[in-house]
């Protein structure tokens, strides 16, 4: 079960970060240090603080993912993005699958 705060408690941030190793976009290396914790159905919308909600994003992709029609999930334990609709029909848009393992 999830907890209410919107923020990430210290034990969910580790466990992020183990998966995570940093931003999990894969065009990214940026640090855990400078990733947020990223709900991906949103907190406001009743999406709960899990890991199984949640991926480490640098402030960049944290704002494409809130700004742009670019999606993210968590697909057999590792983060997938999706970018928008016309990416996709201009025959670029594969999901993104970072290459980083990623291990429970």
């Amino acid at each position: 079960m999830g907890c209410r705060d919107r923020t990430a408690p210290p034990k969910l941030r580790r466990r992020l970060t183990a998966r995570d190793n940093g931003c999990a976009h894969s065009d990214c290396d940026k640090p855990p240090a400078l990733t947020q914790a990223h709900h991906i159905h949103h907190h406001a919308n009743g999406g709960l603080t899990t890991e199984e909600n949640m991926v480490l994003l640098c402030r960049q992709h944290h704002a494409l993912i809130h700004h742009t029609e670019w999606e993210v999930r968590i697909r057999h334990g590792r983060a997938e993005f999706t970018p928008p609709n016309y990416r996709i029909r201009a025959g670029r848009g594969a999901p993104w699958r970072p290459d980083k393992v990623i291990t429970p």
